[in-house]
């Protein structure tokens, strides 16, 4: 790393009293820019133009998220303000420079009717075709009343690794959670098959159950962490010979879509999914706006006709 850099962090910290961690992010974010400008066109910093700058941050798109990429702006734009001042460079190649941030949204993957149909039977078969008194039983249905949840739910699945006994209502069919921010929302459990599944867990899990502490848990009596539940669900996709990737968080895009889709109002859907932000929740719309274009363009009788 150039004197020049050393020099700037050192006036950043003595005489602009910029904090360890700012000071660190910014001998990170401008070591890399250094390192570019080195080995792609053999310049030091001094000499990096506009167009350096802009093919830069458009390699940044990529793999970057757009609260990394403002950071990166920040700490470049300041760090070629000080040369400009110190007089070691004439103008600063991020004056006037328009960098943009924003991600193009990418729609939410959900999980196909096909695919969902096959995984729910394939587990169903399962839990009938199963020995109950079997110690490996009592695991199943732990792991089959997890993917009820996340699909009749839509849960997080946080939420679901950090759901308690107080939380879940039988009698009245309800989940009561503290979502992010901590917003309280009543999620309904739909559906008869959801409910026999939860009824079942709590018999075979009583004495879990009964004593407090977390719905689900692991062999040793602990919360079943997040990572677990993915491979629960990584699992049960294999064994069902479903060729898709998919992950516990597609549950929740998926069962949105098809609410939306079946006529359920946005606004129902914010309050059930526990989005802050109203914004959050039309990206479904979007989606269902993509399966209806699917859709027309397969049926629609115009296609059917010259022209």
């Amino acid at each position: 790393m150039g004197n020049i850099i050393f020099r700037y962090l050192d006036y950043c910290k003595y005489e602009k009293g910029v904090s360890d961690n700012t000071l660190k992010a910014y001998k990170y974010d401008i070591a890399l820019l250094e390192n570019h400008i080195k080995t792609t066109y053999g310049l030091d910093m001094t000499k990096t133009t506009k167009e350096h700058i802009r093919k830069y941050f458009a390699s940044l798109q990529i793999n970057n998220k757009p609260k990394t990429i403002k950071r990166k702006l920040i700490a470049i734009k300041l760090f070629f303000k000080y040369l400009k001042e110190s007089k070691l460079t004439k103008q600063s190649p991020m004056q006037n420079l328009k960098i943009s941030t924003k991600r193009e949204k990418t729609l939410p993957r959900v999980i196909t009717k096909t695919d969902l149909n096959k995984l729910m039977d394939f587990m169903h078969t399962k839990r009938n075709d199963s020995e109950k008194n079997a110690k490996s039983y009592k695991r199943f249905i732990r792991d089959l009343c997890i993917i009820e949840l996340l699909f009749s739910t839509g849960m997080r699945v946080s939420e679901i690794s950090n759901l308690t006994n107080d939380q879940i209502s039988i009698e009245s069919e309800v989940i009561h959670l503290t979502g992010k921010g901590n917003k309280d929302r009543r999620i309904p459990i739909c559906g008869d098959p959801t409910i026999n599944v939860i009824n079942e867990y709590i018999n075979i899990h009583s004495a879990d159950t009964e004593s407090g502490g977390f719905f689900f848990r692991n062999r040793d009596g602990n919360r079943l962490s997040e990572q677990s539940i993915r491979n629960i669900t990584k699992k049960y996709i294999k064994e069902s010979f479903i060729l898709a990737n998919i992950t516990p968080h597609m549950f929740r895009h998926t069962v949105a879509t098809m609410l939306l889709e079946n006529g359920a109002d946005i606004r129902f859907i914010q309050h059930f999914l526990g989005h802050s932000s109203i914004t959050t929740t039309q990206i479904y719309a979007h989606v269902s706006e993509e399966a209806q274009r699917r859709v027309v363009a397969r049926c629609h009788p115009r296609g059917g006709f010259a022209g």
